[in-house]
């Protein structure tokens, strides 16, 4: 259940904290890509202010790339995934992928669409065009060594 006071949903402030910090993330850029002032963030951040609003609160978890339901404490996964679908992927029923930062994450994204918008053939196309270009990739290392 989501805590809440009135008809305002009640936002966890230190999980705001911990993910800005995690990205590396200054109050004024999360405060810039939300759309209010840096002391808001940091008010928000300490707790001082935990009644904020809806468009708030999902422009935060958007910036912070985790869930509302994590933002609000009524979930303990970033993501707000079920636990049973957490333990699917643990299990190796979902692909998951490392990523450095986030150019590579919608990198990942964005060739995860295309890859699966194509039919199974065109797929398979797409596989053997990516193993011939690391080939020659790895030909061209090595005739540079």
């Amino acid at each position: 259940m989501v805590p809440t006071i009135g008809s305002m949903s009640v936002l966890r402030g230190d999980r705001v904290l911990i993910e800005r910090r995690r990205l590396d993330m200054k109050q004024e850029t999360l405060a810039s890509m939300v759309g209010v002032n840096r002391s808001y963030i940091s008010q928000i951040e300490r707790d001082i202010d935990v009644n904020v609003g809806v468009k708030t609160v999902q422009a935060l978890a958007d910036a912070l790339g985790v869930s509302v339901v994590y933002l609000l404490g009524a979930s303990e996964s970033p993501l707000g995934e079920p636990d049973v679908k957490v333990l699917r992927e643990m299990a190796g029923e979902y692909v998951t992928v490392d990523v450095d930062s986030d150019d590579e994450r919608r990198l990942i994204r964005s060739l995860i669409a295309e890859f699966n918008a194509l039919p199974r053939r065109a797929q398979e196309a797409a596989i053997e065009m990516i193993r011939i270009l690391r080939k020659v990739e790895e030909e061209d290392e090595k005739a540079v060594d």
